[in-house]
């Protein structure tokens, strides 16, 4: 079964998001604008 709870969160707080995102959950990162912040984001 599919949960689906999209989330806003601020690239500037990135460190903080794996103290706040469940670790049981897959995780998706998109970047609204397309550019090379949700990459970097995922490689944390």
């Amino acid at each position: 079964m599919l949960h689906w709870n999209a989330q806003w969160q601020s690239h500037d707080a990135v460190e903080q998001w794996p103290k706040e995102l469940p670790s049981e959950s897959e995780i998706v990162i998109y970047c609204v604008h397309g550019h090379e912040v949700s990459q970097n984001a995922a490689k944390l």
